[in-house]
């Protein structure tokens, strides 16, 4: 696998440096269309606010004055050692943003040594996402009509070196979104 991290590097305005940084960005390089189905919730966003009020209320406190040479973000979970304790959670259809849809994503977390959890809604094959893994990968499943289906799904995850599988019971049916709506979104067919 090559990874193109230099130029990639090389094309980062200076002030693109912070996650809300890429947020005003996104704007201008999304359609509309895109960008309100990326950047909104359920409905009307009641969940998607309260989510975020409690982020925000997170505070992480330093001990100061406290040896942290030895520290480190290395962690184990679930029996599998991860470089730091983040994971990149579950999102469909990454090939609205980027040509390479989720091939893009998998090498970006192989190259900082990130886990990605992959979405049964990807845009690009669970085989060929995992092929560009070099870090820990697991597999979000939804249940489908068939239960025949779901197994293969599962089947497939496991040929493919997937380690966990996550699944999701809260969606049955793709939820109303109402800004996406009224923008006039309509989901690519995979």
């Amino acid at each position: 696998m090559t990874m193109p991290f230099k130029p990639a590097l090389e094309r980062i305005p200076d002030d693109l440096v912070s996650l809300s940084d890429y947020a005003t960005y996104a704007k201008n390089h999304m359609s509309h269309a895109v960008y309100e189905y990326i950047v909104g919730g359920g409905a009307d966003e009641l969940t998607l606010r309260r989510n975020r009020s409690k982020f925000d209320d997170i505070n992480i406190n330093p001990r100061v004055l406290t040896d942290c040479t030895q520290g480190g973000t290395h962690t184990e979970l679930l029996g599998e050692k991860w470089r730091h304790p983040m994971m990149l959670a579950p999102v469909a259809f990454h090939k609205l943003v980027h040509p390479e849809g989720e091939i893009a994503t998998a090498q970006a977390a192989s190259i900082l040594e990130t886990g990605m959890m992959v979405s049964t809604l990807s845009s690009i094959s669970l085989e060929d996402i995992a092929d560009e893994l070099d870090s820990p990968k697991w597999f979000q499943l939804y249940f489908q009509q068939s239960r025949e289906f779901t197994l293969s799904l599962v089947k497939r995850a496991e040929a493919a070196g997937y380690t966990k599988l996550v699944v999701t019971v809260d969606a049955p049916l793709h939820g109303i979104r109402n800004r996406a709506q009224r923008a006039k979104f309509v989901l690519p067919r995979l």
